[in-house]
Formats: C-alpha cells, sequence, structure tokens
C-alpha cells in the first residue's frame, strides 16, 4: 500500500473539483480549515491525508496495512457507483448497501470520531490497570514492594487519571472494530428507509467535508440528546458530488428534487457543526454557507461566535 492514506478519498473528492479548473492543469477543490479560518485550492491527491495514518506494526516489527487494504477494497466498489450517480442522479436497490457500509465507514474515520475512539479504548485500559492495581494479588505484591510510596488504591487512582502508565493504542488497531461495527449497522438500517437523490438549483451548490454522513433529528435536538437512527424523524444527509446531495429518512421529508438555495445552503450547514474541514467545487459556496450558519448561531446562541464560530471575511 502507498505511504500516503486518505482519511476521505480520492476518489470522493475527485466529485467535488472546481469544474472551472482551465483546460490542462489537474482537478483542484476548495478546502477550509475551521481551525484556522481560512479557504485553500488544493488537488485532491493532496487533501484529507496523511503518512501511514492507517498502518500499525505488528511485535515482529513488521507493517500491518490490512485496515487501508479493506478500506481500497470497499473504495473500488463504491468509487464506480458515486461516478455513476454524479451523472445520473440516480440510485438502485442494489446500490444501497454498499453505498450504506460505505457512508458508515466514513462516519466513523473522520479525524474527530477517531480521536474519541482512541480516548475511549485508552481509558478503558486504564480502567482495568487500576483494578488490577487494587484487586490482583500478585500486582498488589509488586506495587507495595516496588518502592512507591503510595498505597495500590493511590495507584489505581492516578493510573485512571492519566499517570504513572502511558498508555497508547495505534490508531489503526482501534478503528478497525469500531468501523466495521458502525457499517454494519449502517448497512442493516439505511436501506429499509426512504432515499432520495436531491440537486441543487445553486451550480456546484453541494460541499462536503471530513464528518460527510450527517444526522438530524427535531426530536433530539428538543431534548439536547445526539441524533441517532432509532429516530422517527432522523434525517441522514451524505453528499454525493458538488451539484448532488443525499437525503435518507423514515418519512418521506423532501417533496422536490431540486433543492432551492435557501435548501442547499441548510444542508450545507449541517456538515460545520461536525467538521473541522470543509470540501467544495467553489470557495463561494463556502462562504455562503459558513457565513450564513455564523449568523443563525449569532441570533441563538451568540456567546458561540468568535469562538467556535468566525465568519470567514471575502
Amino acid at each position: 500500500m502507498g505511504k500516503r492514506q486518505h482519511y476521505i478519498p480520492q476518489s470522493y473528492l475527485d466529485l467535488f473539483t472546481d469544474p472551472r479548473t482551465p483546460e490542462g492543469h489537474d482537478p483542484h477543490l476548495w478546502v477550509f480549515t475551521r481551525k484556522q479560518n481560512e479557504i485553500k485550492k488544493r488537488a485532491p491527491k493532496n487533501t484529507a491525508q496523511s503518512s501511514h495514518r492507517y498502518t500499525f506494526e505488528e511485535k515482529d516489527g513488521t507493517k500491518n496495512e490490512s485496515l487501508e487494504a479493506g478500506f481500497s477494497q470497499l473504495e473500488s466498489i463504491v468509487a464506480p457507483i458515486l461516478k455513476r450517480i454524479s451523472s445520473t442522479a440516480k440510485i438502485t436497490e442494489k446500490d444501497k448497501p454498499d453505498i450504506a457500509g460505505y457512508m458508515g465507514m466514513l462516519s466513523a474515520r473522520s479525524p474527530e470520531n477517531e480521536g474519541r475512539v482512541v480516548d475511549v479504548l485508552e481509558r478503558i485500559h486504564r480502567t482495568q490497570m487500576a483494578i488490577l492495581a487494587v484487586n490482583d494479588p500478585k500486582m498488589r505484591e509488586i506495587l507495595e514492594n516496588s518502592g512507591l510510596d503510595k498505597t495500590p488504591e493511590e495507584v489505581a487512582r492516578e493510573i485512571t487519571e492519566g499517570g504513572l502508565f502511558n498508555v497508547e493504542i495505534p490508531r489503526a488497531m482501534a478503528l478497525g472494530p469500531m468501523m466495521q461495527a458502525n457499517a454494519d449497522v449502517f448497512t442493516s438500517s439505511l436501506p429499509q428507509m426512504h432515499w432520495k437523490v436531491l440537486r441543487s438549483e445553486i451550480p456546484a451548490g453541494i460541499l462536503t467535508s471530513d464528518y460527510p454522513v450527517c444526522m438530524f433529528s427535531p426530536i433530539a435536538a428538543d431534548s439536547g440528546w445526539p441524533p441517532g437512527l432509532a429516530y422517527k424523524d432522523i434525517e441522514v444527509t451524505f453528499p454525493l458530488s458538488r451539484d448532488l446531495i443525499l437525503l435518507i429518512s423514515r418519512e418521506e421529508v423532501e417533496p422536490d428534487a431540486e433543492l432551492n438555495p435557501g435548501k442547499t445552503l441548510l444542508y450545507n450547514w449541517r456538515s460545520f457543526f461536525y467538521a473541522s474541514e470543509f470540501y467544495a467545487a467553489s470557495e463561494e459556496i463556502i462562504v455562503a454557507s459558513y457565513n450564513l450558519l455564523v449568523d443563525e448561531v449569532q441570533r441563538d446562541q451568540p456567546s458561540e461566535v468568535g469562538s467556535r464560530y468566525l465568519r470567514i471575511d471575502r
């Protein structure tokens, strides 16, 4: 496998390149990084990737790239499906399980989600070590004879809080089982729901992000809980290309196949609540979508503006 490994597939990013790219030049897209609050032009191959991101070393020192190989296999199946849909705006029943699994993989593969998964597993390991420190007779004996001026209970508390032992779990080892489980849930749930491909009236008006699969539930939002597939009013959105977005719901919620500018920006806004980096065929659509979201936040949660939400000046 190659050294450069994408957390958002290059074949997917290719569908969001700027159609105004001059002939003879490599296609590019526009990348907005929330932390730097700036927009840059970048080729898909240089976007959403890092060196050996999903590679880890076995005990004998050999590099294990099985996770990246699994990604590549699924991407090779789905890439031609998405390319066809970008031209036809039609999804067949046969397409749905593959797309659902792909969406499950992407939803688990975002950098923010990767960090949460690794943190949770590291906390679990620290908790297991703390339990051993208190309850395992041999471990208590080792600690009591180690010269540490601490009781086993004090040692356990420090382990739980992240002290004494540095627990590091390779990203690839942590993500593999979780991504498979996520893909299985999406594959079993989404094909049973309503699917609709929506086209934006704004040319190249759909953006995507490093968290491309978004969920929204009014019931969850009103109760303060995170959205999930179990909610009856759940809406799952997944940008398919610079012109198309997929809406999946338990009920028919969108009667029109064409998205007016307001609806387009509404679906674009949803990405900004979860992601940290955004990709689009034009910088104009990023600026319009994000600044309108900032206006909404200014109205409802003014304390968030200037910290998490900062207007893009253009």
